[in-house]
């Protein structure tokens, strides 16, 4: 999806562990994914032109373009990307995933369940968990969610 949206549109966007898509510091898209036997449900919101967001969220929240979309043409390429990725072996995908990362290199507050861990992101493994150097030491995630990302000049949380 960030590749799609970024050669379509003309940006940059990164991703955030795990599912979130950034552009201009601003989250712009949230993906969903769920298992269903053999079968993927892959649910995707998507902030393409800018709108009057809710105050609590309008320092967060972006949009990808101020032009006019052709939504059908970018459905359309999504589709096309996700078969294509779909048919990489595994490693080939976490290759360009890795370097869309915003979080690889980057100090984290991730939480996992009730508990809050801070350490620097030092990659995201083949099989998408999250390697972590933590003051404890090393730790690989499989769950969670980054409430905090500091990088230069700015800060998710």
């Amino acid at each position: 999806a960030a590749t799609a949206l970024s050669v379509e549109l003309g940006v940059q966007v990164g991703i955030k562990w795990v599912n979130d898509l950034y552009y201009q510091h601003k989250k712009v898209a949230g993906i969903l994914v769920e298992s269903v036997g053999n079968h993927l449900i892959i649910g995707i919101g998507l902030n393409i032109n800018p709108t009057d967001y809710p105050v609590d969220i309008q320092a967060k929240a972006g949009a990808l373009t101020d032009q006019q979309v052709d939504r059908e043409q970018l459905v359309a390429s999504l589709l096309n990307y996700f078969v294509r990725y779909f048919s990489l072996d595994a490693r080939d995908v976490m290759r360009d995933y890795r370097k869309l990362s915003l979080v690889i290199g980057q100090q984290v507050e991730l939480v996992v369940g009730k508990q809050i861990i801070q350490g620097r992101v030092q990659d995201v493994l083949d099989d998408g968990g999250l390697f972590v150097q933590t003051d404890t030491g090393q730790q690989t995630f499989y769950s969670g969610e980054i409430t905090k990302l500091n990088m230069t000049g700015w800060t998710i949380s």
